[in-house]
């Protein structure tokens, strides 16, 4: 019987990469089973009752997701522009705007999305409605910034991340009567026009199969090539 003998460089290059594929893509399975349970408990909370204020300023971990009610006047001369965001592949700008709640608190409302041309509010009449109001959405947290997202040029109007705090200080507000969170406006069936709200949408990714997938495949391809590698070594010894 002829013995096969294997090539030491290859063999110490192809086993630990094998390993390392084949744990990456179970290691995507497992994170496809926990966004799914995410997704579970996201819509669970989007379906449950509406909390209150009090409690999102509360316990706001538990209250991200739940829908909300926020009555107060928005400053509307400290809305905040975030550039880059598209809607039908139309590029534009989000509006967030602070609201002053009917207890002094501050809260910031991301109320939608506007076109470039409509970036000045002279450009869309009637998106800024005076008085008190009620912001029907969702409690959002406030993410942490990515290391590739620009800082916030408040002094531009140009907003990359959502800041409680820098919004306070930009608009001369008290920090301490900012809410730790933010509300995400769902659309209304009595309104129209700009604004365009983006609503309760749960917009993360799931692409954790086709990586699990890729990686599977990326491993047989490897594993396939060291053999035939081996074999045809072993036949021309």
């Amino acid at each position: 019987m002829t013995r096969l003998r294997l090539a030491l460089w290859p063999t110490l290059f192809t086993l630990p990469t094998l390993i390392l594929m084949v744990t990456l893509g179970w290691w995507q399975l497992e994170r496809r089973e926990w966004k799914h349970d995410l997704f579970a408990r996201l819509e669970a909370r989007l379906a449950a009752p509406p909390a209150t204020v009090n409690d999102a300023a509360r316990d706001p971990q538990s209250a991200e997701f739940r829908r909300v009610a926020v009555s107060g006047r928005f400053l509307h001369e400290h809305e905040m522009h975030y550039p880059g965001r598209t809607l039908d592949g139309v590029v534009g700008f989000e509006i967030v705007t602070p609201l002053v709640t009917d207890a002094e608190r501050v809260v910031l409302v991301d109320r939608g999305w506007v076109p470039q041309a409509a970036r000045d509010p002279a450009a869309r009449p009637g998106s800024q409605p005076p008085g008190t109001v009620t912001a029907e959405g969702v409690v959002r947290l406030p993410p942490e910034r990515g290391w590739f997202t620009p800082e916030n040029a408040p002094d531009q109007n140009q907003w990359f991340s959502i800041d409680p705090d820098a919004a306070a200080r930009s608009a001369g507000i008290d920090p301490a009567r900012m809410l730790p969170f933010y509300v995400v406006a769902a659309p209304s069936a009595t309104e129209e026009g700009l604004p365009v709200p983006r609503g309760s949408r749960i917009d993360l990714p799931d692409n954790h199969l086709q990586y699990a997938i890729t990686w599977f495949s990326l491993a047989a391809v490897l594993l396939v090539i060291y053999v035939l590698y081996i074999f045809r070594r072993n036949e021309s010894a």
